[in-house]
C-alpha cells in the first residue's frame, strides 16, 4: 500500500472514514477529532498525527481502553436495566 494514496482516491467515503474513527477509539481509547481524519486523509499524514498526539498524551495502558469501553457502555446498561 502507498503510504501517501488517498483515502479518498481509493474509494473511501465519509461513512468509511467514521467507520475509521470509531475503530481507532476501540484500538486506542482515544481518537483524534473526526474533521482530523479528512484533513489527513493518507496513511502518511494520519501516522503523523497520531505520533504527535501520543507523544503529548500519556500513552493508554489497557487498563485505560477497558475503563475508556465500560465508560461507553453505561448509558445503554442503564437503559437495560430500567426497561427490565
Amino acid at each position: 500500500m502507498d503510504e501517501q494514496a488517498n483515502f479518498f482516491d481509493l474509494g473511501g467515503d465519509s461513512l468509511s472514514l467514521v467507520k475509521v474513527h470509531s475503530r481507532l477509539q476501540d484500538l486506542t481509547g482515544a481518537a483524534p477529532p473526526l474533521i482530523e481524519l479528512f484533513r489527513n486523509p493518507t496513511v502518511e499524514k494520519l501516522a503523523n498525527l497520531l505520533a504527535s498526539e501520543t507523544s503529548a498524551q500519556p500513552a493508554a495502558t489497557a487498563g485505560n481502553r477497558a475503563e475508556h469501553r465500560l465508560a461507553r457502555l453505561q448509558p445503554a446498561r442503564k437503559r437495560m436495566s430500567a426497561n427490565a
